[in-house]
């Protein structure tokens, strides 16, 4: 080394994940020491920093760089070059400064860089290289928090009543419930809803009461519920089901251990005075999206509503607009038992014909749902004809197979035999028995039978194997339907009407739904007999469903009665 340079000796290590295995600054500091012993007077100061060079703006760092640029030193001794920069700015002054010849060397144990173009374009491959690895790290670690989001696990730290596993493999842990916090933080929830508490008397509670503390960690923990905590708790969405990845970009994911319904949530924010602050996340309704239309051709809309009476003077206001009583101007937090409604209304968007009387009517959900039930129950079959019908389907279907069976050998026979005819054909051809064209158009026709047989034995399997499927998806239908029905989410119910029928309108308050051909041949035959559904026999009671269709379509008929005898093989007859 030139015994005129002057030198920074620079250590740094990051309290982050990527400086894990780096040595510590004192390690640093120690090799440093051991490598090209250089008179003292050489080292103008030992520098070590603790901060990510991740981004630029170390305040010791850029103290360095200011100091050579002012000529009081000209070389840095560093352990690596990736303790100087993991970032293009840092990177560029320091390449900037050896342009300029104000650094002349950075020395590292293994590595010397003078002010050459090969040194300067190394320093600046380990630096740069340093920051891709962090890229790359980050990169993977967004794509890792977003996989985990998507299994419905938080991929941030876990709200009172829940923790993160820490024992599973990485990438692997779950969040789970608190056994020591998660039914006290329930029963929180539970003195809030029943409107007889206030938040300042639920607090006094759980900490006076139930000593309920929070979980201890590292350097936090171990404490008293405070108020803001408490309010953070009784408005996190967490509770419900749902939680927000990355925080603030509008994408929502569910989580499997709700400590509460929806709908609870949405009475509590109305107790807190809080239905004003919209959540970001969209409602979906289970009926709109253009499956039920006005008589006008308006799609039908959705909309919530939430009431409550007022205890004191039995006023009733919406509190999606308002916070208090209008009337006595008492805050909902500071009501005792609240009567409080919730509704989902539908009705005409009014978009087609801003003038229907229709639109201007409105349904409620519950309503609207009896009144889907009543055409469910048209169709309804229960379980003893349901198990009949599919056993009943798959006899069909075995007896099927083995007339496909058939047909598909009788079209291989009839295409050797078109096999034959073209040898017989060459042959003639050969003995100039034909002429070339009497040749080309016998051989073209005997080809085209041959292609004929081969697709007729094709579509033979795979058209029935289409309308076995669309026989048991009816079946399965109907005899699930009311329970979709009752218990189904939004996404199931929304299945149900678009297979229960096509064309539902909705006229003011009377839903209309026509049915598939398929249905309408179930609702006659309970029709012909009313108690078939009640009390099965197989014997004398049969829903005999066929094919009777073009090729390519499905369709049912409707084949004797409920009454009529049994056949030779046990089934009704036309």
């Amino acid at each position: 080394m030139d015994k005129a340079i002057k030198y920074f000796v620079y250590a740094r290590k990051s309290s982050e994940a990527e400086d894990r295995q780096v040595l510590s600054i004192e390690s640093q500091v120690e090799e440093l020491a051991k490598f090209e012993p250089n008179d003292p007077a050489q080292i103008v100061e030992a520098v070590t920093e603790s901060k990510s060079a991740k981004k630029p703006g170390r305040e010791e760092f850029n103290r360095i760089l200011n100091a050579i640029e002012a000529g009081k030193a000209q070389g840095i001794k560093v352990w690596h070059a990736n303790r100087l920069s993991r970032n293009s700015v840092d990177t560029g002054r320091l390449i900037y400064l050896m342009d300029l010849g104000k650094l002349v060397e950075v020395a590292t144990p293994g590595q010397v860089y003078h002010n050459t173009p090969q040194d300067k374009f190394l320093l600046n491959l380990f630096c740069s290289q340093a920051k891709l690895e962090n890229d790359n790290k980050g990169v993977d670690v967004k794509r890792g928090l977003g996989k985990k989001a998507r299994m419905g696990q938080i991929p941030y730290l876990a709200p009172a009543g829940y923790l993160n596993s820490k024992t599973l493999e990485r990438g692997a842990n779950i969040t789970y419930k608190d056994p020591e916090r998660f039914e006290l933080v329930k029963k929180m929830w539970e003195l809030l809803l029943s409107g007889n508490y206030y938040v300042p008397e639920i607090l006094e509670t759980a900490n006076n009461e139930w000593k309920y503390r929070s979980l201890k960690r590292k350097r936090s923990g171990g404490t008293a519920l405070s108020r803001t905590t408490l309010y953070r708790i009784f408005t996190n969405p967490f509770y419900y089901g749902q939680f927000e990845f990355p925080r603030n970009s509008g994408i929502w994911f569910e989580q499997p251990d709700p400590m509460i319904t929806k709908a609870d949530f949405e009475r509590a924010q109305i107790l807190l005075g809080r239905q004003g602050r919209k959540l970001k996340t969209k409602r979906q309704f289970a009926y709109t999206g253009g499956l039920i239309r006005c008589v006008c051709k308006a799609q039908v809309t959705a909309e919530e509503r939430h009431f409550v009476t007022c205890p004191k003077c039995t006023i009733r206001f919406s509190a999606i607009s308002k916070t208090e009583c209008p009337k006595c101007q008492t805050p909902i937090e500071k009501m005792r038992k609240p009567k409080i409604k919730d509704y989902i209304i539908y009705h005409g968007s009014g978009k087609i014909d801003p003038a229907c009387q229709y639109c201007r009517s409105s349904i409620n959900q519950n309503d609207l749902e009896g009144q889907i039930e009543k055409h469910i129950d048209e169709v309804a079959i229960n379980q003893q004809y349901y198990d009949w019908a599919l056993k009943y389907l798959e006899d069909c279907e075995q007896s099927d197979k083995t007339s496909q069976v058939a047909i598909q050998k009788s079209q291989v026979k009839a295409s050797g035999e078109v096999d034959g005819k073209l040898d017989a054909l060459l042959e003639m051809r050969l003995r100039g028995e034909l002429t070339e064209d009497e040749y080309k158009a016998k051989k073209a026709k005997l080809l085209e039978q041959k292609a004929l047989h081969g697709q007729h034995a094709a579509n033979s399997g795979n058209a029935q194997q289409l309308v076995d499927e669309a026989y048991k998806k009816t079946f399965n239908f109907v005899f699930q339907a009311k329970s979709w029905l009752k218990n189904g989410d939004v996404k199931k119910k929304r299945q149900l009407l678009s297979e229960l029928g096509s064309n539902s309108t909705l006229m003011g308050r009377i839903l209309s739904i026509s049915l598939p051909l398929e249905l309408e041949i179930i609702k006659n035959g309970i029709k012909q007999e009313p108690a078939a559904s009640a009390r099965f026999e197989q014997e004398n009671r049969l829903v005999n469903i066929k094919q009777n269709r073009p090729l390519g379509a499905v369709s049912f008929k409707w084949l004797g009665s409920w009454d009529s005898n049994p056949g030779p093989t046990g089934y009704t007859y036309p």
